[in-house]
């Protein structure tokens, strides 16, 4: 994530800068943020808003998500990325207990269009070892990257660009859907708990003024993601959910994954908008 307050110190006119970010692919992802900066006036903020919603994209209405303070992966990225502490545990033990890794991706029971390990050799395993280190230095050293997919990048294995990581890739996708439709599930991973880990993180976002409320998390990471925010199911299941991240973090050692305060109380139910 750059700093828009940053890029906008030498301009000449901090006031007149604001960041625009697009979501890949750009012509079909709905949703773009428009990131505000320490000196960015109301005025700018709004013209910008206005722009990006003048933007087409071909699977209908751009939703424009207001970032109102500028933060480590701003709203949609910055939400889903502590899933990947909790993902890279799973990793590690799985790699510890001799696990095979279309047992963990059989554990999403067809609930994800990819099981964890599949998506991050899709995605690239150097990606998400950039992505992680960023946020280690950004958020939580928690975000220290697994040490099974270190030793694969290491390797040179880097996923599906490089035919092979957690699988092989060199006969197509369909022999590893297969692999997943045939595996008995590990129970190690486990949804729930990473839709526990993404709305305490939605609640952070809130309680740091980064969005408004929770309806545009929500929206923004539907329109960003193809993929429901947490808050509609988290209004009826924070209590437990917070409770399975303090079991979730003793059992991991990763603190960042305790719930906040925010979260704990419910509160976050009254900041819709």
């Amino acid at each position: 994530t750059m700093s828009i307050t940053e890029i906008g110190k030498d301009c000449g006119a901090p006031d007149r800068v604001s960041g625009i970010h697009f979501f890949n692919p750009v012509p079909l992802m709905r949703c773009i943020e428009v990131i505000k900066s320490e000196d960015t006036s109301d005025e700018t903020f709004q013209r910008i808003m206005d722009v990006a919603k003048s933007l087409p994209c071909l699977r209908g209405n751009r939703y424009i998500a207001p970032v109102l303070k500028e933060g480590p992966g701003f709203i949609v990225n910055r939400m889903n990325a502590p899933a990947n502490i909790y993902i890279g545990w799973v990793y590690d033990q799985a790699k510890e207990k001799g696990i095979d890794w279309a047992r963990i991706d059989a554990d999403a029971g067809g609930k994800m269009p990819m099981g964890p390990c599949e998506l991050a050799d899709y995605v690239g395993l150097d990606t998400m070892i950039h992505v992680m280190n960023y946020y280690k230095e950004t958020l939580s050293p928690d975000f220290e990257p697994p040490k099974v997919v270190k030793e694969m990048v290491e390797a040179g294995n880097l996923g599906a660009k490089t035919s092979k990581g957690f699988y092989d890739w060199s006969a197509g996708r369909d022999g590893i859907k297969a692999k997943v439709k045939a595996a008995e599930p590990a129970g190690l991973f486990k949804l729930e708990s990473t839709m526990a880990i993404l709305l305490n993180e939605g609640c952070r976002i809130l309680e740091e003024g980064i969005a408004s409320g929770y309806k545009i998390i929500d929206d923004a990471n539907m329109a960003g993601m193809n993929s429901p925010g947490p808050f509609a199911a988290g209004k009826n299941n924070y209590e437990k959910w917070s409770g399975l991240l303090e079991e979730l973090a003793d059992k991991t050692g990763k603190d960042y994954l305790r719930p906040c305060a925010l979260m704990k109380s419910g509160e976050f139910a009254k900041m819709r908008k």
